[in-house]
């Protein structure tokens, strides 16, 4: 699938795509310089007291991005159970407009699910250290930096 090229600033870019995963190309390789160049944006994002505590993993290798969407789309399952899943949030607000757009991202949630395993590289943002046994304020602290 081949794809226009547009002439865009970043600014209009960020301000005018949306969600696109049912337009990612699974087939079109990525070179590591781009892996790089994304990593480095990534981290100039501001992180809760300035404290850098992520680590990322690219993750390449087919068997093991087969066993991380296996884990993500059981985690799905159990979202898309919740009441504020995609799937379920305004189904009763009588809003056609706003119906139509949460089915039609739930569909999208639902192909990222089906097809995580065949993007070319898994881009794995990771904290430091364990959150479990943290202050709920803490966790988002953590978690909302990534």
């Amino acid at each position: 699938m081949t794809h226009p090229q547009l002439e865009l600033s970043n600014d209009e870019l960020l301000s005018t795509t949306r969600a696109v995963r049912k337009r990612l190309d699974f087939d079109k390789p990525v070179p590591e310089s781009v892996i790089k160049e994304c990593m480095e944006v990534a981290v100039q994002a501001p992180t809760g007291s300035n404290a850098q505590g992520w680590q990322f993993v690219f993750v390449t290798e087919a068997k093991k991005k087969e066993q991380i969407g296996d884990i993500y789309r059981q985690a799905f399952e159990i979202y898309k159970d919740m009441p504020v899943a995609i799937h379920k949030l305004h189904k009763e607000s009588g809003d056609n407009s706003l119906i139509e757009s949460q089915t039609r991202s739930a569909s999208s949630a639902d192909y990222l699910a089906d097809n995580m395993a065949r993007a070319p590289v898994l881009f794995i943002p990771c904290i430091a250290g364990r959150t479990d046994s943290e202050a709920t304020s803490n966790i988002i602290a953590q978690t909302g930096t990534l």
